[in-house]
């Protein structure tokens, strides 16, 4: 019973205890302000070491993530070491080392390659569904809409995050809107701000809390994995433009955004909703295993993707 308990629980990422303290979250980015990004850097290996060998969960995760990858490209990408899979894990971590600027609005530090810039000219300013996925840091979208001069609504659950969230969202930023599952008033709120001609954000690869029966099976890295229903929900009933987005760390302080037309209005021509539901997760799944492809330590989801169960 113990052992079942535990492999559920690994499958939930919305339920993983947040690891680390305030109190060391607000001491590293004391380094990185006071101390340089070098420093930080370097002070984070360290840390990532103690929660990688500590941290099972993740560290299975990983293996799992890196071991299907290296199937499905027929051993084109990293081979799912303990070495590669500490990497992925510090990837992560320089991910998140760059949000505080990110969040202050101090999008000058960064140096970013836009892939795409021509789907953004066409629909800035007319109220655009942004999907994402937790690949690279989200969060560098920002320098695009500061540059813009956009208002981007990134649609989020954020209770596994607490402690990093406390800390960061005093210096304002994005605007974070709380995933709330069944929430009406939300979705009203959203559809204001899209005719107002503001984006909305969502992340299409976690389910929401009490997702069961609003999940979709699909294949995905040579394996069987639930991708939620509801963003592809949301976009049926806005019918509005939608573009896949995502922004991967490159180098220190530099980021490439992939911006891709992934919806247009035509294509809500479906009478059937099961049918668009399902080519949607189908068309988002190869679109984010593309991107797996080329940035392999950037896909960011820790826990055991492809456990097929109630998360």
């Amino acid at each position: 019973m113990e052992s079942n308990k535990k492999t559920i629980t690994e499958t939930k990422w919305h339920t993983q205890t947040e690891r680390g303290t305030k109190f060391g979250i607000v001491t590293l980015f004391c380094i990185l302000n006071y101390g340089g990004y070098w420093l930080a850097k370097l002070a984070l290996v360290p840390v990532v070491g103690y929660f990688f060998i500590t941290g099972e969960a993740s560290r299975r995760a990983s293996l799992k993530y890196l071991t299907l990858l290296h199937m499905h490209t027929h051993g084109h990408s990293p081979f799912p070491s303990y070495w590669n899979a500490f990497l992925h894990h510090y990837q992560f971590a320089l991910s998140t080392l760059d949000k505080p600027w990110l969040w202050k609005g101090e999008t000058d530090r960064f140096k970013v390659q836009i892939y795409g810039r021509e789907k953004l000219k066409k629909y800035i300013g007319k109220g655009v569904v942004v999907v994402g996925a937790h690949i690279g840091n989200f969060d560098a979208l920002r320098v695009l809409a500061e540059k813009r001069n956009v208002r981007v609504n990134v649609v989020m659950y954020r209770n596994n995050a607490q402690k990093i969230n406390a800390v960061l969202n005093p210096m304002g930023g994005l605007r974070i809107i709380e995933l709330v599952p069944g929430d009406v008033n939300t979705v009203l709120d959203l559809e204001d701000r899209l005719l107002d001609g503001e984006m909305v954000a969502l992340m299409c690869d976690r389910l929401p809390p009490n997702a069961r029966g609003k999940t979709k099976q699909i294949s995905f890295l040579n394996g069987r994995a639930e991708f939620p229903v509801n963003p592809w929900v949301f976009c049926n009933l806005m019918k509005r433009p939608v573009l896949f987005a995502i922004s991967v760390r490159l180098d220190t302080l530099k980021y490439r955004i992939y911006l891709e037309e992934f919806l247009t209005e035509g294509d809500y021509s479906f009478d059937d909703r099961s049918s668009f539901i399902s080519n949607c997760v189908s068309k988002y799944s190869r679109i984010l295993e593309k991107y797996c492809i080329l940035h392999p330590l950037q896909w960011f989801n820790f826990f055991d993707f492809w456990k097929i169960n109630d998360r």
